[in-house]
């Protein structure tokens, strides 16, 4: 459908507009490939046709447990739009649905923050003495 929509903007001299959230990566969405266009037109390897690509994106090692961080990172990401910055969007609110437990950390990385490539997740502080190689001690085995 985007396709079309496109198309048809471009036979009547239109103009279309996207306002997606960031994308997940290898999906095939419609933001995954104008964001591709837009790499490929910043390379030389696509005709520049107008396109005007916005997007801020957190720094990639942005800790999400970390307040005074995720704060910064927020502030940029949102820019104007941010409470701390004049406008309307409450860091503090977003900050608690990042932090809050049930919230996914890659949703979390891609939904606030713009991070299609979601970067390496910061480990809660709670899960820190856990080692990933960790294995339980043999036990019984529970069934139905």
């Amino acid at each position: 459908m985007a396709e079309t929509i496109r198309i048809n903007a471009a036979k009547t001299d239109g103009t279309l507009l996207e306002s997606p959230n960031t994308y997940a990566l290898g999906e095939g969405s419609v933001a995954e490939m104008s964001a591709r266009d837009w790499h490929r037109i910043l390379e030389g390897r696509a005709l520049d046709n107008g396109m005007f690509y916005d997007i801020r994106e957190a720094p990639p090692d942005t800790g999400l447990y970390d307040h005074d961080e995720l704060r910064q990172a927020l502030a940029y990401v949102y820019g104007d739009s941010a409470d701390v910055n004049g406008g309307h969007v409450d860091l503090d609110a977003l900050i608690g649905t990042i932090m809050d437990s049930s919230t996914d950390p890659q949703t979390a990385r891609a939904d606030f923050l713009n991070q299609a490539a979601h970067a390496r997740t910061r480990i809660h502080p709670s899960l820190s003495g856990v080692r990933a190689d960790a294995r339980t001690a043999p036990g019984p085995t529970v069934t139905r």
